[in-house]
Formats: structure tokens, C-alpha cells, sequence
């Protein structure tokens, strides 16, 4: 079961705000707009590219793919690379927005989420009139997947710990951080830290035009023991904290407001995915239970 923990207002942006970037698969600019929305309508996507302008809710219910990112789809439309935006909306406590793009991608930026963040602060939150319940887990939670464990056990606030380790990698081989998440220090630790990959994987991505928007600019590249980006890395352990940011975004697409402590240990959105939708069974189960 799942018990409600508590209730708060809920909260949309003041106004209307925009961002410009380059998508990350496309290599296309893209321009994306945030807009007010209304209690109880959740956070949209709306194609204003295509004919109508469909929107694609982010629900859990609504991923079609995490290869290298999490991709919703809704009646063949497509919105990729939408982990980063919902994380910093879901930092910053925000439950109702519609989203404007202009392709099928959000834009990379700078491959972290502070720009999104920053945005969304400079704008404003507005309080709405009508509340949204925050519940508690009440047994632990988990998926495995070979070497990597994804866990989430009962917790009176909501924490984010991850474990970055690949043995045969210098740079990478441990890496760790945890967080209580809240906006003022989601903003400081998590915001600013950057996708990463290695040097080999980079020139095969590129090489095949899968990333036709990759570059130094929007993602950290190593070669064995050294940072290939000029200004190095932003924290030692970046590379984990930008881990607990998609783990953020991804577990934002939960049905409700769930608070627990995220453990992940090797975890990438696959498995973020995963447990997001046993626990989304979980919890529907648990309400069809309590009627």
C-alpha cells in the first residue's frame, strides 16, 4: 500500500517564457515555449510543427523508448530527450504546464538542466487554487538488471542516491552523490551537471548520425583519464549527479507525487523506466484496492 503523506498547493509558471537550442539527435535548432496551465491538466508537450498541434502528456504510459534518452510518443507523435525539462520542473515543485516545440526533440542546451531551470525561476511560479496529494511509499520497490539495481524504499522525504561505477573506465570507475531533493539546492548540485559519454562512443555516434547535434558544447567526453571539454568538469563527481538529474526527470513521469529515496546503482533511463512503471502499477493497484 501507499498512504497520503500530505497535501500541498499546486503550481503552474506566472507567465509565458521561451528557450532556443539545438536538438541533440536532429542537429536542427528548435525553439521551445513554456505556457500557464490550469489545475489538474499535468505537463503537456504540444507539437506546434505539426498539423493540429497533437500534445503528448508525460505519463509514464507515454514512453516508447529510452535508447540514449526518454522518448514519449502519443498517435505516432514523438517528443524526444524530455528527462532534462521534466527535471527541473519536477524540482521546482511546477504540476501543470503546456510545452511548445517546434520539432520532435527538446533542445539539448548545454546538456544539463540549469537553463530550464533558470528559465522557469526568472519567469515565476504561480500558486493555484486547488491542492495535489503527496503520498508514501510503504514497502520497498526495486528492478534489477544485471549489474545494474534500481531500488525505492519508504522515506518521509524525497531522496536521489546514485552509484557510478565502471571498473575498466579511470575517470568513471567510482562515482557517488545523494540529495534530499529541493529546489534551492537542486539548483547548486544537480542543475548544472552535464550528459556525458566516452570518446569512443562519441565518434561512433557521430560517425553514424545518430547525435547529429552532439558536440564539447552539450556533453562531457573523456578519454580514459582526462576531460576532453576545455573547462574540465563543473564537480568531481558530475557525472553521478547528472545520473540523479535524468533519474529525476524519469521518475517525474510517475502517476502521482510520490515520495521515497531513490537508490540507483549503474542505472540508466531504461531502468528508471522500469521501476517508474512498477510503481505505477503498484500504486493503481493499491487504488483499485482501497474503492
Amino acid at each position: 500500500m501507499f498512504c497520503k503523506l500530505r497535501d500541498r498547493k499546486q503550481y503552474t509558471v506566472k507567465s509565458v517564457t521561451s528557450i532556443r537550442g539545438i536538438g541533440l539527435f536532429s542537429g536542427k535548432k528548435i525553439n521551445l515555449q513554456v505556457n500557464p496551465a490550469l489545475e489538474n491538466q499535468g505537463i503537456i508537450f504540444r507539437r506546434i510543427d505539426l498539423p493540429g498541434k497533437p500534445i503528448v502528456e508525460a505519463s509514464i504510459d507515454n514512453v516508447v523508448d529510452t535508447t540514449r534518452c526518454c522518448i514519449l510518443s502519443k498517435n505516432g507523435v514523438i517528443v524526444k530527450c524530455v528527462e532534462h525539462i521534466l527535471s527541473a520542473i519536477k524540482a521546482l515543485d511546477i504540476d501543470n504546464l503546456t510545452i511548445d516545440i517546434d520539432g520532435e526533440e527538446v533542445p539539448i542546451m548545454d546538456g544539463s538542466s540549469i537553463e530550464f531551470t533558470e528559465m522557469l525561476q526568472r519567469v515565476g511560479i504561480d500558486e493555484l487554487d486547488e491542492s495535489i496529494d503527496i503520498f508514501a511509499l510503504q514497502k520497498p520497490l526495486y528492478f534489477s538488471n544485471n549489474e545494474a539495481t534500481i531500488v525505492a524504499l519508504p522515506s518521509d522525504i524525497l531522496r536521489f542516491s546514485y552509484t557510478l561505477n565502471y571498473p575498466d573506465h579511470q575517470l568513471l570507475s567510482s562515482q557517488f552523490h545523494t540529495i534530499e531533493l529541493r529546489s534551492d539546492n537542486y539548483l547548486i548540485e544537480i542543475a548544472p551537471c552535464r550528459t556525458f559519454c566516452t570518446y569512443d562512443d562519441a565518434v561512433e555516434l557521430l560517425g553514424c548520425d545518430f547525435i547529429k547535434g552532439g558536440s564539447l558544447d552539450n556533453s562531457i567526453v573523456v578519454n580514459d583519464e582526462k576531460v576532453l571539454n576545455s573547462g574540465g568538469l563543473r564537480f568531481k563527481n558530475e557525472m553521478a549527479r547528472h545520473k540523479i538529474l535524468d533519474l529525476i526527470g524519469d521518475t517525474s513521469l510517475i502517476d502521482c507525487n510520490i515520495v521515497a529515496h531513490f537508490i540507483s546503482i549503474r542505472c540508466g533511463h531504461f531502468d528508471n523506466i522500469k521501476l517508474s512503471k512498477i510503481i505505477n502499477t503498484y500504486i493503481r493497484n493499491s487504488l483499485c484496492r482501497t474503492k
